[in-house]
């Protein structure tokens, strides 16, 4: 999640924001579920649909846009 939430700046693709968590996880012998993030403004799951794996959908990040991005992978139970 932090990997793709790094990518995020005005006039970057989308895509960066899958390219970054899929490279992370697969040196780490992971894969991810197609799983996806959503725009946030009047309507709640809107537009742009953040992709958290590689993707070819077309769109650029600007400045003050709102959007999710999820945590791909389960993160570690903390009751161990």
């Amino acid at each position: 999640m932090l990997r793709g939430i790094s990518a995020c700046k005005h006039g970057v693709s989308f895509k960066a924001i899958g390219e970054r968590i899929s490279e992370h996880v697969n040196k780490y012998g992971y894969s991810i579920d197609p799983f996806i993030g959503h725009g946030v403004g009047t309507i709640f799951h809107s537009e742009p649909i953040i992709w958290h794996t590689y993707d070819y959908e077309p769109g650029f990040m600007v400045a003050g846009q709102t959007f999710t991005i999820g945590k791909p992978l389960p993160w570690p139970s903390s009751s161990r």
